[in-house]
């Protein structure tokens, strides 16, 4: 029974991508984190994004996010930050092609272990404060959720000695 489910998912996912128009398109992307605990209550949080678009081409999103970390407990953490995400465009008949938003975001991590598979759990909100061309700014807010699953494809044998505390 699950074997047939399986052949007819996958069977719908290749009719649907035959059907479909396609664009050729390449795009890079560039994605740096780091997460350092400065304390056993404080971390702080930087990403830095870097997005192309045709062809690698053009820079098409610059994204830069600091933020604040209290670690609650060992499986609890909360951070505050906020967000410059500044987007290049080449529309035609526009004085300048950058568009910039900012956000304030907060986020809640809770991290469990399901047998052995290390499980998080992180709930995001955003306020975004987008610039349009030609038009009034926009005020949005989002909620976003983010499931991570680690499954260790190896067990690590950690073995201290006296000798090397």
């Amino acid at each position: 029974m699950r074997l047939s489910l399986f052949l007819l998912a996958a069977l719908s996912l290749f009719c649907t991508a035959g059907i479909a128009q396609t664009i050729q398109q390449n795009s890079g992307w560039l994605f740096l984190m780091n997460t350092t605990k400065i304390n056993n209550k404080w971390g702080a949080h930087l990403d830095v994004q870097l997005r192309t678009a045709d062809n690698w081409d053009q820079l098409r999103n610059f994204m830069f996010r600091p933020g604040l970390t209290y670690y609650i407990n060992n499986k609890n953490e909360v951070t505050l930050g906020y967000l410059l995400n500044e987007t290049h465009t080449q529309l035609i008949g526009t004085n300048d092609n950058k568009l910039t938003e900012h956000r304030i975001w907060q986020q809640y991590i809770y991290k469990h272990k399901i047998s052995k598979i290390l499980t998080s759990h992180r709930f995001r909100t955003e306020q975004r404060f987008i610039e349009r061309n030609g038009t009034d700014d926009l005020f949005s807010q989002r909620f976003r959720y983010f499931l991570r699953f680690i499954v260790p494809l190896k067990k690590v044998n950690r073995i201290l000695k006296k000798d090397h505390l």
